[in-house]
């Protein structure tokens, strides 16, 4: 169903996404390598991707 998200603005509209996850972990988080790719792929089309590397504001206490 994700894909499908991601699909359905593709080259229509933008997307601004958010994770703590690197790329290499997509396929473990949606289960499939396949779909991985081709989400990542519509995604990463035209994109500006910005990583952040730093501590977690809200885990700083712990």
């Amino acid at each position: 169903m994700f894909f499908q998200v991601v699909n359905a603005p593709y080259e229509l509209g933008s997307i601004i996404l958010t994770s703590n996850k690197g790329f290499g972990r997509w396929a473990d988080i949606l289960g499939e390598e396949a779909i991985a790719t081709v989400t990542l792929d519509r995604l990463l089309l035209h994109s500006y991707v910005f990583s952040l590397e730093r501590a977690s504001y809200q885990m700083k206490d712990w």
